[in-house]
């Protein structure tokens, strides 16, 4: 009752034949999966992720340059859009964002919408979760 079997360093082989055992360290075995699946998430602060430039009113392009290259571009599913600021003065609510084509495996560029703006063609945005939140995954899953 209530017992539990724990192990540890343990290395399954295929075959008669062991390998020498393979040590990673937490970094390393982190920045592998990272070339598969990054997950972005901001609550409740002022921070940002990316800074770019509004091309009118309602749009922006935001670039974030990814920690580790990912194997392929993949998708990008948003869980909350965040804020756009605009010359660091007013945060503006986004209600549409996706990848552009000037997305790559190590540089993502993200087209924001928001319903309005004191924004002109030229300001330069931020983005983040302006007290709000922001949180999306990209993932190159094969």
């Amino acid at each position: 009752v209530n017992n539990y079997w724990q192990i540890t360093g343990v290395q399954l082989e295929l075959g008669k034949v062991a390998t020498p055992f393979e040590h990673r360290s937490y970094g390393e075995e982190l920045a592998l999966c990272q070339r598969y699946y990054q997950h972005f998430k901001q609550l409740a602060s002022y921070t940002r992720v990316g800074i770019g430039g509004w091309g009118s009113a309602t749009t922006a392009h935001v670039g974030i340059h990814l920690p580790v290259e990912m194997r392929a571009l993949g998708s990008v599913t948003f869980i909350s859009y965040g804020k756009l600021l605009r010359e660091g003065i007013n945060w503006y609510a986004v209600n549409s964002a996706a990848l552009s084509a000037e997305s790559n495996r190590s540089f993502i560029d993200v087209q924001l919408g928001c319903a309005s703006s004191g924004a002109a063609q030229g300001d330069v945005a931020w983005w983040g979760s302006g007290g709000g939140s922001l949180e999306f995954g990209l993932s190159a899953e094969l």
